[in-house]
């Protein structure tokens, strides 16, 4: 008596019809795939005007879904059918089966969809502020293209006074407004802060904006700073404090001074106006470029969650096809 419930129990499931259907599966898979190519190669015209891309995503779809069901439901029946007995289970287990080889067989193709998937989730991460590396050097090559660097002239001789007496004596007076070279530095500075911003923002792509509105508060208070008067009886104490000018000489000596100052401070406010018209020039791009980073983001992110969908009501469709096909070829083997 037990010899024959255990043989009843070995019986139930038969793994040999299992296999045998998942072998069918792959294979009736594997020819309405190359059915599927050679049809819609025979329907492409790479003369015609038309898109060939058009709707050609849609019919890979339906006929990939197609090809599954009926390559599962072949393959369920035949097992239910070789089985003789419980064609739901063995059908079940056909699906699962195949679904475990199809996994195997496309591992390559799955970790590269994992890898898109998950720099689609980065973009869209990015689309809040935190905008990717490789964005960030797009929003450097934005403000480089805009010739932020040649905007501003060379430093030389932006204040260019012949009298060498007057230079020294404001040069020993120490107020840095009087220096020579005073003019010179604020222009190499805003070279610097400018290169400085620039390789901020490749480092730190995400605190772009903040960089850049920096950069810009920067150089409007520098032109601020600059454009302050300075007192005629400060710079003719300095001169003759360390010259042997008399007042006279010294009057004169500042009103140079003041006229040769003026046309260099308008000099340098114009090239600091153009670099500031050139930085928001790159600014709007960068916004432009963070735009459409946002948007295609989103329209990836719709797509991925649209073919996981319909990915898994095509699986569950799958399963439903093969518990009832390898039913139905039971049936069949009982009759």
């Amino acid at each position: 008596m037990s010899i024959t419930v255990e043989k009843s129990l070995q019986q139930r499931i038969s793994w040999a019809s299992i296999f045998a259907g998942t072998l069918i599966v792959l294979a009736v898979s594997f020819l309405l795939s190359i059915l599927g190519i050679a049809l819609g190669f025979s329907m492409l015209d790479p003369l015609s005007n038309t898109d060939v891309t058009n709707g050609s995503g849609t019919t890979l779809g339906i006929w990939t879904g197609i090809s599954l069901l009926l390559s599962l439901g072949i393959g369920s029946f035949f097992a239910g059918k070789i089985a003789g007995i419980h064609g739901s289970v063995h059908g079940f287990l056909v699906w699962c089966l195949a679904l475990i080889f199809g996994l195997f067989i496309s591992v390559s193709a799955l970790k590269s969809t994992l890898n898109i998937t998950g720099n689609i989730v980065g973009s869209v991460t990015s689309a809040t502020g935190n905008i990717t590396s490789s964005l960030g050097k797009g929003v450097v090559q934005v403000f480089e293209n805009s010739n932020i660097n040649e905007v501003l002239p060379n430093s030389s001789d932006v204040l260019n006074n012949g009298n060498k007496n007057v230079m020294a004596a404001l040069e020993k007076s120490g107020i840095p407004e009087l220096q020579p070279n005073y003019l010179n530095s604020q222009l190499d500075w805003a070279k610097n802060k400018i290169e400085s911003s620039i390789k901020d923002i490749a480092v730190n792509p995400q605190k772009s904006d903040e960089i850049v509105n920096d950069l810009i508060g920067s150089l409007k208070n520098r032109v601020q700073s600059i454009n302050n008067s300075i007192s005629k009886d400060e710079i003719k104490t300095a001169i003759t404090k360390n010259s042997n000018m008399t007042s006279k000489e010294a009057d004169q000596a500042v009103e140079n001074f003041l006229k040769e100052r003026e046309l260099a401070v308008q000099k340098l406010n114009q090239a600091f106006e153009k670099a500031q018209t050139s930085i928001n020039d790159a600014k709007v791009k960068y916004q432009a470029l963070k735009q459409d980073a946002k948007e295609k983001a989103a329209i990836a992110t719709q797509v991925a969650a649209k073919t996981a969908l319909w990915a898994f009501i095509g699986l569950f469709l799958g399963a439903l096809v093969s518990i009832f096909a390898g039913r139905f070829g039971a049936k069949k083997a009982t009759n």
